[in-house]
């Protein structure tokens, strides 16, 4: 045989010769498949390992997979017949195939406005930023509205209108409303009540005020898993008025942080993170040195901002207030009768060490001062407590400034004295949303409420387990419910209306210090979706108004003064300035004047430690001298990453690692070691 007949007959060259069409393969040898390869390769995998259960093997399944992938490589390469189409009829406006478009808007956090810069690509939102126009998020976002572009596009979104759980018609409800508006006529709006979540939103407050006008009988309940209003009732207590506290932890030299992680799940985690880290550096090559700030942390939990403290101590919940009256003592704070005493697990080394940093830094020099903050799972009369200390320290206008409750103001903006222009400016009260339900539960149950409208909550499921809210709101004759969810409140309720996403609809909302911003959408609505606006021009009979012309004609009457005659004569340019900026200037709340210690504070002060000490006690289950040493307290905080519950349907905050914990998909109880090995 001669060399070539030799190379001919080579098992490769056969293979090659009988295949048609492309092949793929790793090495020569796997492509001639001999006997000496197989057996090189039998050793990498166990007995049968090869072949599949069905007794298709391994080597004919990827086969067919490769198969597949070469047909559709093939169809991908067959010539497409010439034919002429038209994408649009009308180019749209600044529209590029492949280029992203960004738009200025907000979205509505726990109530409060949250700034954003959202990009769409051919007209679907895909991702937002902070807008750095906006003094709460700086052009940066937290998981929350990160993470809410997914929210828009979850499937389980409730996609169409419900009746008694049957698919219903706009028409029939809108025809149900109109039966209802008739009742409501002919009884003032007697027995009538509405729930919702904490709200902001300048036009809906002002569409809700003109509800309580057409029907002076109905109420207003507002309600938070989360309570969001110790502060505020604890600025009543120490300054006889309810002040919302704004903090500016860049000022502060020395801060003390009971349960507090305003790094990571306060009020305003953003901004106060960023002044924190502003003075976290020492400044000594100006002409004014400054020292780096110092973080003093007592908190029951491990979280980010005790991370960070230079000083931390754990403490249980029940001795954060006697920490607070041992401080008042020493700083000639009159809280009363009570004499504060150092608790027993705080060293008096810590202490003491506090102690000298808060007189150090009392009144401070005018650009620095000490701060006290408490965090919001503890009653008003702590918050109270800590309020007088930053006063007796010098901190109000310096690290803590206070201007009016942004919850249920109705007026654009404030007078000079920090009070809201309109006669009836808030809408809500009392302040406590805990009471806010508890009399709405109470009403229910002895058959005072006929109509009950609950927008954007979910209380069967967060109400207190001990309430039992299902049945209570079962006793009402008729119920209404919008939400993003058919959740376990829509299941109770007679109609059910699916709630647009905030990148849906047109609104206004206001940050924690007043500021407006429009809510600007950004793509129509995915399903057949109502706002909260809609539901509520509908009970008004003002449907023919699109929620864009209601918002428009709103601002037009009530815009602020922003100082310049040819912008405010024009409403034109001055909305296309607003809604390019993301913000509505002249809007936030100026600083509160005149705020001082009330004379009364340590009657105020007294009389609710004992209220809260005697629910305290009535709840208690074992109230025996062998179970007081082994009495545990749980502290209930909100998960890091889907809050209360709200965001549980949302795949990318799932994932999310929690802080400290890294737990993901989970929950857990967080005890001590030595709790756990007893």
């Amino acid at each position: 045989m001669t060399a070539s007949s030799a190379e001919n007959s080579h098992p490769t060259n056969t293979r090659l010769t009988d295949q048609r069409g492309r092949q793929f393969w790793r090495s020569l040898n796997e492509l001639a498949d001999g006997d000496a390869y197989r057996a090189r390769l039998a050793p990498e995998f166990p007995d049968h390992a090869d072949r599949w259960p069905s007794g298709l093997s391994r080597r004919k399944f990827l086969s067919l997979m490769s198969a597949s992938l070469a047909l559709a490589s093939w169809s991908g390469c067959a010539k497409k017949p010439e034919e002429e189409i038209l994408p649009y009829v009308e180019m749209p406006e600044q529209l590029v195939p492949g280029q992203p478009l960004y738009f200025a808007t907000a979205m509505p956090l726990f109530g409060y406005g949250v700034g954003l810069v959202a990009e769409s690509h051919m007209g679907r939102p895909t991702r937002v930023e902070g807008n750095r126009h906006h003094p709460f998020s700086l052009g940066a976002t937290d998981p929350f509205t990160q993470a809410s572009v997914l929210t828009l596009y979850d499937p389980d979104r409730s996609q169409a209108i419900l009746n008694n759980g049957q698919i219903s018609a706009k028409a029939e409800l809108q025809s149900a409303i109109g039966a209802l508006r008739q009742r409501l006529d002919a009884n003032n709006g007697r027995g009538f009540r509405i729930l919702s979540g904490t709200i902001t939103s300048p036009t809906l407050l002002a569409q809700l005020k003109r509800l309580k006008d057409a029907y002076p009988a109905m109420q207003w309940h507002h309600y938070e898993p989360v309570p969001q209003d110790a502060d505020i009732r604890g600025c009543e207590l120490a300054f006889g008025r309810p002040l919302q506290p704004l903090y500016d932890f860049g000022k502060a030299a020395v801060i003390l942080s009971l349960d507090d992680d305003f790094l990571l799940a306060g009020h305003a985690p953003i901004p106060h993170a960023r002044q924190f880290a502003r003075h976290r550096r020492a400044s000594v090559a100006t002409s004014r040195p400054r020292e780096m700030n110092r973080l003093y942390v007592a908190e029951s939990t491990a979280t980010v901002t005790g991370a960070k403290a230079d000083h931390r101590l754990p403490l249980a919940p029940q001795s954060m207030e006697q920490l607070l009256l041992a401080l008042a003592s020493r700083l000639d704070v009159n809280s009363g009768d009570e004499v504060g005493t150092v608790p027993a697990e705080v060293p008096i080394e810590w202490f003491e060490a506090l102690v000298d940093d808060l007189i150090r830094y009392r009144f401070g020099d005018g650009e620095s001062s000490a701060l006290i903050v408490v965090g919001y799972n503890h009653p008003p009369h702590v918050h109270a407590l800590a309020q007088a200390i930053n006063a007796k320290l010098g901190a109000i206008g310096t690290t803590v400034t206070y201007i009016q409750p942004v919850v249920g103001t109705t007026a654009t903006s404030t007078d000079s004295q920090g009070n809201a222009s309109d006669d009836e400016a808030l809408l809500v009260s009392p302040f406590s949303q805990l009471d806010s339900l508890r009399q709405l539960k109470e009403a229910m149950k002895q058959g005072e409420v006929d109509t009950l409208l609950v927008l954007s909550s979910n209380p069967v499921l967060t109400a207190p387990a001990d309430w039992d809210f299902t049945d209570a709101i079962s006793r009402v004759p008729y119920r209404m419910h919008l939400g993003m969810y058919a959740d376990e409140t829509a299941e109770l309720c007679h109609w059910h209306i699916p709630e647009s996403h905030y990148l849906e609809c047109w609104s206004d909302v206001r940050a924690r210090n007043g500021l407006v911003s429009i809510i600007q959408p950004l793509i129509a609505p995915l399903y057949d979706t109502w706002s909260p606006h809609q539901v509520v021009a509908e009970l008004l009979g003002q449907a023919n108004d699109s929620p864009y012309e209601q918002l428009r004609s709103a601002w037009r009457e009530r815009r602020p003064d922003e100082g310049a005659a040819e912008i405010a004569n024009d409403f034109d340019s001055q909305w296309a300035r607003w809604l390019k900026l993301g913000v509505v200037p002249g809007t936030a709340f100026p600083a509160a004047p005149n705020v001082d210690l009330s004379s009364e504070f340590a009657e105020r002060f007294t009389s609710a430690r004992n209220s809260a000490l005697a629910t305290a006690n009535n709840t208690q289950l074992d109230d025996s001298d062998e179970s007081r040493g082994t009495l545990l307290q749980i502290s209930f905080r909100p998960d890091p990453s889907i809050w209360d519950g709200r965001f549980a349907n949302n795949g990318w905050l799932q994932e999310l690692p929690k802080p400290l914990t890294k737990l993901t998909w989970d929950n857990a109880l967080l005890i001590a070691p030595s709790l756990a090995r007893e």
